[in-house]
């Protein structure tokens, strides 16, 4: 965070004002992301070992992206990373093209495998992988926030899209043929930060200036549950914990939380 090997203009340069905004698991690996206070340089993800905390090296991506969340499909070995240009897009990276990068050798970003439009929200302010699936959500400070469940199709590790035709009126006539569509939509509280899951447990952590954080755990829904509703009124529990919480990720029975600074 003192000083991250970055770009700036397409050139290697140093940022000393890295925010931390993501957090995941993926294999023996712990990744976290970042993006400039300044808005000049490329965010980053850097790469931990989960064991030691040792630090292993840090990732350019290609452009200034919030990086609100990180989320690791292990089943398809890939990490999909929030991202915006123009609008809201969810995009991805091969667990292998992410051990072999190193900057000293291609003097350049990382490029994804696959990107994403999204149309149905905003933004992506976070996301978490779950059962096959994604869950994309945006924060929002005065109205509750929006969770959005997308497919992942496990033959080619590729969210499922879908024939855009019925959603063109909505739209303008402006989508592309095939588009990633919400397959579940949910309501959560304001505020929201992060999203994460254990086995039978989805966790909102909620977030917002120097208030304390928020951390609710929920029981899962089942997709014949339209319009879910995942708030503190009918979360299993809610508890405190320091201000500026924002993602967190689960991993066996540990969970890790990572706060902005």
């Amino acid at each position: 965070l003192y000083a991250a090997k970055t770009m700036r203009s397409g050139v290697k340069d140093i940022c000393t004002n890295m925010v931390p905004q993501s957090i995941c698991i993926a294999e023996d690996y712990l990744l976290i992301g970042a993006y400039c206070k300044t808005g000049t340089h490329y965010s980053v993800i850097y790469v931990l070992d989960k064991d030691t905390n040792e630090y292993i090296k840090t990732i350019i991506l290609p452009a200034r992206y919030h990086v609100g969340g990180l989320a690791y499909d292990r089943v398809n070995k890939r990490l999909w990373v929030s991202a915006h240009k123009k609008r809201a897009q969810v995009n991805s990276i091969s667990y292998y093209r992410l051990m072999m990068y190193n900057y000293d050798w291609y003097k350049k970003p990382i490029s994804f495998d696959s990107v994403n439009d999204l149309y149905s929200i905003p933004r992506n302010s976070f996301l978490a992988y779950y059962n096959s699936s994604l869950y994309i959500g945006y924060f929002q400070v005065k109205d509750r926030s929006v969770l959005q469940k997308f497919d992942i199709d496990n033959s080619t590790g590729e969210l499922i899209k879908v024939n855009s035709s019925k959603y063109q009126e909505s739209y303008g006539g402006k989508l592309p043929p095939t588009v990633v569509m919400p397959v579940n939509v949910s309501i959560i509280n304001s505020k929201a930060q992060g999203v994460a899951f254990s086995k039978y447990r989805m966790f909102v952590t909620e977030s917002y200036g120097v208030t304390e954080s928020k951390l609710a755990t929920f029981s899962i829904l089942t997709d014949d549950v339209e319009n879910q509703v995942y708030t503190n009124d009918n979360a299993i529990s809610v508890i405190e914990l320091p201000q500026k919480l924002e993602q967190v990720t689960v991993d066996g029975d540990d969970m890790y939380s990572i706060y902005e600074s």
